[in-house]
């Protein structure tokens, strides 16, 4: 062991006590990290090689070349260090010695440096006439008590909301949240998000029928038809379906303007109920009764065969029954009128 002097009062050390000489100390790791809401800090671990330890002194100095004082004195076996409440983006080096109660050793050497996050404040704003919590993750707003935290740059944070009874989240704006999900950002600014409720609790969906007619009961020859409208909700409409009394189901295209195509018609009358639900669970209905009138008796199509061209032919009866024109049947005209000539080996006129 290398013999030290200790304010040159080396033959006053107790001889029961051994004086700790050498560098000994050696930092293992230091690293910045940041806690929710707090400032930002910086760790320092380190290891000792000697057993006859007191404590660690740890001094800091801001920047490479600042002047080095103590912040912390620790007990034995304590072998990190977290240095609290230090500026956002600045660099801030230590240096370590232990001592016991023969003096101190020498200090740990080169010096371990680090520097801090640049953080940004992210503050929620409660507007309207109701209530309710705002909450984040990583934790570190709970608005209830605190409506403000601070995060790391870069850090992609969650903002949800949750009305009290009696009251409805109506919606996000600011940082391009808006609706009533989960509001999603990447902090890189100092940023404000404002969350609203409203008073009372949430009401029914509304949701409107305006193809292929606003009135509430419709008549077709077709076997088909397209159902579409609008919806809203303050909640937010998440899902438009639709029921056939005459069997069938399914989910329309679109929300706050939805579509239902295909829907399949049984002979008679169908009750087509269309349902709007929200994000708070409520639903709302409307209603067409749609008569589908099979063809029985009478005209069923009619024909012109005045296109002069091409392979079909309209249905003039107004029933839809386009006919294909099947085997070569060749088309004349002359002067004003227009007549189409059908091969009796095997030309015709096929409807659907």
């Amino acid at each position: 062991m290398t013999k030290a002097t200790f304010l040159g009062l080396a033959s006053r050390w107790p001889p029961c006590r051994r004086i700790i000489v050498g560098s000994f100390l050696v930092i293992l790791a230091l690293f910045a990290w940041h806690v929710a809401a707090l400032a930002a800090q910086l760790t320092v671990i380190w290891t000792q090689s000697s057993a006859d330890v007191t404590g660690t002194s740890i001094e800091r100095s801001t920047g490479a070349t600042g002047s080095f004082a103590e912040v912390k004195t620790t007990g034995p076996g304590v072998t990190s260090f977290t240095d609290g409440s230090l500026a956002d983006a600045t660099t801030y080096c230590y240096r370590l010695r232990a001592f016991n109660g023969a003096g101190y050793s020498d200090y740990s050497s080169p010096p371990a440096c680090g520097t801090t996050l640049q953080t940004f404040g992210l503050a929620v704003v409660k507007i309207g006439a109701g209530s309710g919590t705002v909450t984040s993750a990583p934790a570190g707003i709970t608005c209830g008590p605190s409506c403000s935290g601070s995060f790391a740059s870069g850090t992609v944070v969650n903002l949800t909301a949750a009305p009290t009874a009696g009251s409805t989240f109506t919606g996000w704006s600011g940082a391009g949240c808006s609706g009533t999900g989960t509001c999603v950002m990447t902090l890189t600014a100092a940023t404000t998000v404002t969350a609203s409720f409203a008073s009372g609790s949430p009401s029914a969906p509304t949701v409107a029928i305006s193809t292929p007619t606003s009135a509430p009961s419709y008549s077709t020859n077709a076997a088909q038809v397209v159902l579409a409208g609008t919806s809203s909700s303050g909640a937010g409409v998440t899902q438009v379906s639709w029921s056939n009394s005459g069997g069938g189901a399914g989910t329309a295209a679109g929300t706050t303007n939805w579509t239902a195509s295909g829907i399949a018609l049984q002979p008679g009358q169908n009750v087509l109920t269309v349902t709007a639900r929200d994000a708070a669970g409520n639903t709302g209905t409307a209603a067409l009764t749609v008569t589908y009138a099979t063809a029985t008796g009478g005209l069923v199509a009619a024909y012109g065969f005045n296109e002069g061209t091409g392979t079909t032919t309209a249905d003039a009866s107004g029933n839809g029954f386009t006919a294909t024109l099947v085997g070569g049947p060749t088309w004349d005209i002359e002067g004003s009128v227009t007549a189409i000539t059908f091969n009796v080996r095997g030309s015709f006129a096929r409807s659907s």
